[in-house]
């Protein structure tokens, strides 16, 4: 039941304004992941300010324009999303009247896998309740147990 319950989770419905600050501040720090990491193997063996300098105009140039997937690609799809969740709780309290939500990293991940990666429209409704559904859910949770998730996907993929 805990699972139905967090597919209707209040972290899935974030404001449109919400998931623009979200998808412009991971790219930022992509962007500023593989700077560093660039900036640092090419710099390693010059003495030179000028010579760094080069490097870091070209590395500003060849980052200006990537993409989040290609950035992602070259981290290795590794992020640190506590970061990202601290730098879109910190953006969207700027100027906010009353309480402002507090998104989780998972909630940023979730939200940027779900609605930016796979282009899902935001104003997307979420699929409502089917009883159907959560009944045959919970039938292969009594069946397979509450930890046995690859049984219960292939009980509900028809695999059985």
């Amino acid at each position: 039941q805990r699972a139905l319950e967090s597919l209707q989770a209040a972290w899935w419905s974030w404001p449109k304004a919400h998931v623009k600050d979200l998808e412009e501040i991971l790219r930022a720090h992509l962007q500023e992941d593989v700077f560093r990491r660039r900036f640092k193997e090419a710099s390693a063996d010059m003495d030179s300010p000028a010579d760094k300098a080069q490097v870091f105009l070209k590395l500003c140039s060849d980052l200006q324009d990537r993409s989040i997937s290609s950035l992602l690609d070259e981290q290795n799809g590794v992020v640190d999303w506590l970061t990202i969740a601290l730098k879109v709780n910190t953006t969207i309290t700027t100027g906010m009247p009353k309480s402002p939500p507090n998104y989780s990293p998972t909630s940023c991940m979730v939200n940027y896998f779900h609605r930016i990666a796979n282009g899902c429209n935001q104003s997307d409704p979420i699929p409502p309740k089917n009883t159907v559904d959560d009944a045959t859910v919970k039938q292969a949770v009594d069946t397979h147990g509450a930890f046995d998730w690859d049984g219960i996907a292939k009980k509900l993929s028809g695999d059985y």
